[in-house]
């Protein structure tokens, strides 16, 4: 597949997202489309699950957090990503 990177004028294509207030369709949409799905209250992350990566029960996995707060000796924010 073509990134674009290098290529002459090629788009590259960018990452999209959905927002979904029907739980049915969120995970029916996650599942044909190897997502990640963040369950999000109150702007606190509750959970996340990948889609593209399955267990044997034929189940998302569920991510591992992992604190990066501190970046290059740095704090790091996600306001500092918008």
């Amino acid at each position: 597949m073509d990134t674009g990177f290098g290529s002459g004028g090629d788009k590259v294509k960018k990452p999209t997202f959905a927002i979904f207030d029907d739980e049915l369709a969120m995970y029916s949409a996650a599942r044909v489309r190897n997502a990640l799905v963040l369950k999000i209250e109150n702007g606190n992350t509750l959970s996340v699950y990948d889609y593209k990566y399955m267990d044997d029960q034929g189940h998302p996995i569920e991510g591992e957090f992992r604190d990066l707060s501190i970046v290059n000796g740095n704090p790091f924010r996600i306001a500092n990503m918008l």
